[in-house]
């Protein structure tokens, strides 16, 4: 048997034989720090290890240093354990594994530094407590590594990849107690003696073998810098590159797990490298940070909306949707309308009487998301509660992985970390039995980790890869560095103090020290440049995933070796690449026409014009687009195109016009002409308080108290504003959201009036409006208020005109014609005899759908834009009948969906 170590091959190594990765031939072994642990603890016959339960060990470690602080309460610790219990637990579980491999013995009386002599305690209680410790790594290598000491392990060979100086101290003692034939190291790369390639000279440099001044680049493309824009850009250079050149098969070295290059290799035809992608932001995953949002008062709507969204979540795809649609419209849980969509869904479900669907496990899920009690999120919530989810979540991962031929893996770590979060929650003690929202979370963000996914297998003949750059065990002739970029700091702070640092010296331990780790990284970094024999392609993006990124640090190294580096670097993209052309095929740039869609023309002429007349229900909205832009009209209400309903909660000037009306809608359901200012504001401000909850809980999220004030007090003020000019203009009846139903030219009309007055035998319609008070003026001074005329008509038939004005919410104004249905409104046309004004518009209304008609029989769908209403315009003047239409706008329609469809956005 052969074992070949590295720090860094408990993941990919190069070299791996297609069918067996890890193994290059029979008894030989690719083992890193991991590996090696379980290789020694197989060979000493210890059956149970001990399994990957580091968050049980940091949960027990967080009591133990609870109980600690009850008798020294003044412990160093007990700030930070104040602020973040589990992350202070986290840090020092750390330092005491550390303390452990570097061959500290904790549990001894000795004269520790203070924050040693702590954690010495700690264990002292650790291993005097009735419950045993549950051990971790550095426990599993401590009994190892007695176990050695007594028994022998014998290998035929050992090789170390990197020098034995760089390993830490408990793989050097593991590695001594290793019984071998040979002991060999492969560090020591077979360097060339003279320096005859770019490359060649670079690796003396990065080697310490050439001391002198920089010199020329011979330019013979065994070194090269590819520059580019992005990383998506070198993506797909690189791809094609490889496909035009089939003999290079370089190793790729790509230091982050994600797929941009392998999708790119895979779009070009080439045989996958299976990379993993790894990310936090997997939907199966999301799931665990949003459970959290079902536990606490004030309801975040967002985080709601996007459980709901999610493509894999634990509740019914369709009830999912239907709650998704109401929490955009109205944010919030429980209102009257939220409880009739659910009721509506339950009753059709039952109807459907679909096998496919379990009735039963629909409404449970629903009731433990949307039902169960909720808590202020100033305070706490029962453990219990908690449990409940995470396990019921926990079991829902595992069953949907079985269910769907276990092909999603992010189910099985979704359930895996949610039975992880649930043994946590379980392992706590009675006294934590009531929990709050940093300490859940913290608990959740303990476990969270990212998912690897494989979205496709690796393929035969794929190009090899490793991910660090150390996972070199053999030399290689030619070798591409993605993303040759800075990975982070490789600096980092001592955190041992200095009295600690000589106790460790006495002591004979040997902590890893940050100057350990510079050594390991710089060693890493030069092992591409010291195995590659040929060729080495360092690819260098100026920016990943959209943000700026800095070179590696061994890019100082190359301007060092060089004194005209330049030469090196190359822009495939925008430039000629000397150094590569004369060696390959490169990729050309292909450029693609750019082919506008061309202007909006006046008119589209279609044969099928029975199609565009058919038409036998109208709103006041479908006859406005009809009016003004038939061609939305033809879209929309004809050709049925609708945009696509992208879910999201509704903006706050929106909500706040929705929850105006349903306040409103429910004020003046009361009778309120006897009431007072005092009444009027007293009662806004219990309503809102519910309506807040069930419809706006975009208000009570932390931060918004100054939106939420300011809101209140304008619906207090608007409120009253109203109340009072009904009161004083005698208005003695009052109907909210009244459907009003008639004709116009024929067709069957139907709307709703947000509030309808009545008088005596007079009538009122007041439209309600959040905003937009001198917009409304100018349609009342235009005779444009379209709206207001139709439903006045339908509300006082054929015999009379109703009177009809726009209330505006926000700044409490009453806008009308005239002054006789409210004599402070503001009158844009106090003269004006409304029934004459209406009587006015309401002909050029039938004159305009008439003449639109006319259009519509001869297959004309008229084009209306900025561009083309002069055109159209000019077309007309001569025509009488124009005269006597409404006046046709003469700019683009606003919030237009069809822009691309008439050429607009060419």
């Amino acid at each position: 048997m052969t074992i070949i170590f590295g720090l860094e091959f408990d993941d990919v190594v190069f070299p791996v034989l297609p069918e067996r990765e890890g193994v290059t031939t029979i008894g030989d072994q690719y083992l890193g720090p991991k590996g090696l642990l379980l290789f020694l603890e197989g060979q000493l016959g210890i059956a149970d290890p001990g399994s990957e339960n580091d968050y049980l060990r940091i949960e027990q470690y967080r009591q133990y240093l609870s109980k600690h602080l009850v008798n020294h309460p003044q412990a160093f610790f007990a700030d930070s354990f104040e602020a973040d219990q589990l992350g202070t637990a986290i840090t020092l579980l750390e330092w005491r594994d550390e303390l452990i491999l570097g061959g500290a013995v904790l549990s001894m009386d000795k004269s520790f530094p203070e924050r040693i002599k702590v954690i010495a305690q700690l264990e002292i209680m650790m291993n005097q407590a009735g419950d045993k410790p549950i051990p971790g790594p550095a426990d599993r290598f401590s009994r190892v590594i007695r176990l050695m000491e007594e028994t022998t392990i014998e290998v035929d060979r050992f090789i170390s990849h990197e020098p034995i100086n760089l390993f830490p101290t408990h793989i050097q003692r593991a590695i001594s107690l290793i019984k071998s034939k040979e002991n060999t190291s492969l560090f020591a790369a077979k360097d060339q003696t003279e320096a005859i390639t770019d490359l060649d000279h670079f690796r003396h440099v990065v080697s310490g073998k050439s001391t002198g001044d920089p010199i020329g680049c011979k330019a013979d493309g065994s070194l090269v810098v590819l520059k580019f824009k992005r990383e998506t850009e070198g993506a797909s250079w690189l791809a094609s590159f490889f496909r035009q050149n089939p003999q290079f098969r370089p190793l790729c070295l790509i230091p982050e797990k994600n797929r941009m290059l392998d999708n790119a290799v895979v779009q070009e035809g080439l045989p996958s490298m299976g990379i993993l992608s790894e990310s936090v932001v997997r939907p199966t995953l999301q799931v665990l940070k949003l459970v959290s949002a079902f536990l606490w008062e004030p309801v975040d709507p967002f985080k709601v909306m996007e459980f709901v969204s999610l493509s894999m979540v634990p509740l019914d795809n369709e009830l999912a949707a239907v709650l998704a649609e109401q929490i955009a419209k109205s944010p919030g849980l429980n209102s009257d309308r939220w409880k009739n969509k659910v009721n509506q869904f339950f009753r059709e479900l039952e109807e459907r009487n679909d096998e496919k669907k379990d009735i039963r496990k629909i409404r449970y899920e629903y009731n433990l998301w949307f039902q169960s009690p909720r808590f202020d999120i100033s305070g706490t919530v029962p453990v219990d509660i908690v449990i409940e989810k995470f396990s019921y979540l926990s079991d829902w991962g595992l069953s949907l992985f079985k269910d769907g031929g276990k092909k999603h893996r992010s189910l099985l770590v979704l359930s895996d970390q949610a039975r992880k979060i649930k043994e946590i929650l379980e392992a706590l003690p009675p006294s934590d039995a009531q929990l709050t929202s940093l300490q859940i979370e913290r608990i959740v963000r303990t476990v969270y980790e990212p998912s690897p996914v494989s979205f496709l297998e690796r393929k035969q003949g794929h190009l090899p890869f490793i991910h660090f750059p150390s996972a070199i065990a053999k030399l290689v002739d030619d070798l591409v560095w993605w993303n040759f970029t800075d990975q982070g700091p490789d600096n980092e702070f001592n955190k041992w103090y200095t009295e600690e640092i000589e106790f460790f010296a006495r002591e004979n331990i040997y902590p890893v020290f940050p100057s350990l780790k510079q050594e390991q990284r710089l060693w890493a970094a030069q092992r591409p440049i010291k195995y590659t024999q040929k060729r080495l392609f360092l690819v260098v993006p100026e920016s990943v995933e959209g943000k700026a990124v800095h070179p590696h640090s061994m890019m100082s190294d190359l301007v060092v070796a060089f004194k005209d580096f330049e030469k090196l670097m190359v822009d495939p993209i925008n430039a000629d690449a000397p150094l590569l052309n004369a060696h390959f095929n490169m990729p050309q740039l292909v450029t693609i026409e750019h082919e506008p869609l061309g202007k909006a023309k006046p008119y589209l002429q279609i044969r099928d014009r029975y199609s565009l007349i058919n038409n036998e229900k109208e709103s006041y909205t479908s006859l406005d687009s009809l009016f003004y832009y038939p061609y939305q009209w033809v879209f929309r209400h004809q050709a049925r195109l609708r945009k696509s309903n992208i879910l999201s909660v509704v903006k706050e000037p929106t909500l706040m016009g929705n929850l105006a009306h349903s306040l409103f809608e429910m004020m003046f359901q009361k009778d309120i002409h006897s009431w007072n200012r005092q009444q009027t504001e007293t009662w806004i401000s219990q309503k809102l308080k519910a309506l807040f909850r069930e419809e706006g809980s975009v208000f009570l999220l932390y931060g918004k108290e100054p939106e939420r004030v300011n809101f209140e007090n304008k619906l207090k003020y608007a409120g009253w504003t109203l109340v009072r000019l009904i009161q004083e203009n005698g208005w003695e009846k009052i109907e909210t959201e009244v459907t009003l139903e008639g004709k116009f030219m024929g067709v069957q009309l139907k709307g709703i009036a947000d509030m309808v007055l009545t008088r005596g035998s007079e009538k009122a319609i007041v439209d309600l409006k959040w905003r937009g008070g001198k917009y409304r003026e100018n349609l009342i001074r235009n005779k444009e208020d379209l709206q207001l005329v139709l439903y006045s008509r339908l509300l006082g038939g054929d015999e009379s005109w109703a009177h009809t004005a726009y209330f505006i919410i926000d700044t409490g104004t009453m806008i009308a014609r005239n002054n006789l249905a409210f004599k402070e409104a503001v009158a844009v046309s106090p003269d004006a005899d409304h029934s004459e004004v209406n009587q006015e518009i309401w002909a050029k209304m039938e004159n305009t759908y008439t003449w639109r008609k006319s259009q519509l029989e001869k297959g004309m769908i008229e084009i209306r834009t900025e561009d083309t209403s002069h055109i159209l315009d000019e077309a007309f003047s001569e025509d009488a009948d124009y005269q006597s239409l409404l006046e046709m706008k003469d700019g683009d329609a606003p919030f237009d969906d069809f822009k691309t469809l008439i050429g607009l956005l060419s």
